[in-house]
């Protein structure tokens, strides 16, 4: 206690420290690493938790690796968006002509609500001298939580994404169980939107496929956001 009182052993972990001078190495490393990442995504909001992790610790058990990230995030080196890191100052700089792409698409996924055409569609509304912006610009809204992917062709708006999830959310309030069926009446869409959100909610573990029903993984859900 005395050692980690004069800062040289932090406890990122409930009895479990790591000196001043290995936390100091981890500060570099990490630093270089988001800013090799900055410097060749600049429109994404940050490197990939797992990506990070793996770069930086390599083997290193995921529950220590993460809280030595929240160190570094609660020292404001350091922060935290949905699944992604960046450094404490990074920010996206969008050109005029990107900015006004972003504004466009994001305007056609909120209009298009809970049935979106799908990304190719999205897409093709943008001319060819604008084509490369707009594979750039969607890449980084994505990364940003502004749009969410559930699959390859489906993108949601941010607030129709909290309707779908709130549908979820709701019905597991007072249900142990979920068919796509009742989803789909839930929210009032087709199948194919129904099923790419179950599916994604699986991919996260948030629920699991038992024949026809999910059940639900993570409590937490109910009460906690994902991205």
């Amino acid at each position: 206690r005395e050692l980690v009182s004069a800062g040289r052993l932090v406890e990122p972990l409930p009895n479990r420290y790591a000196a001043s001078g290995v936390m100091d190495g981890v500060r570099d490393s990490c630093r270089a690493i988001l800013e090799d990442y900055h410097r060749k995504n600049p429109l994404h909001a940050g490197m990939k938790a797992a990506e990070l992790r793996q770069k930086l610790f390599k083997s290193m058990e995921q529950a220590a690796a993460d809280a030595l990230l929240r160190e570094l995030c609660a020292e404001g080196r350091i922060r935290r968006a949905g699944e992604r890191y960046a450094l404490a100052e990074f920010s996206v700089r969008f050109t005029k002509k990107q900015s006004a792409i972003r504004d466009r698409l994001l305007e056609s996924y909120r209009k298009a609500g809970i049935e979106p055409p799908a990304t190719e569609e999205m897409m093709a509304q943008f001319p060819p001298n604008e084509a490369a912006d707009a594979k750039q610009v969607l890449d980084s809204v994505l990364t940003g939580g502004e749009l969410v992917m559930l699959a390859p062709q489906i993108c949601y708006h941010k607030d129709a994404w909290l309707r779908a999830r709130g549908a979820v959310r709701e019905h597991f309030a007072s249900h142990e169980t979920i068919t796509l069926a009742e989803l789909r009446d839930a929210l009032g869409t087709s199948r194919k939107y129904a099923l790419a959100i179950l599916e994604y909610l699986d991919r996260f573990h948030v629920t699991k496929k038992e024949g026809d029903l999910r059940r639900l993984a993570d409590r937490g859900f109910l009460a906690d956001d994902i991205t």
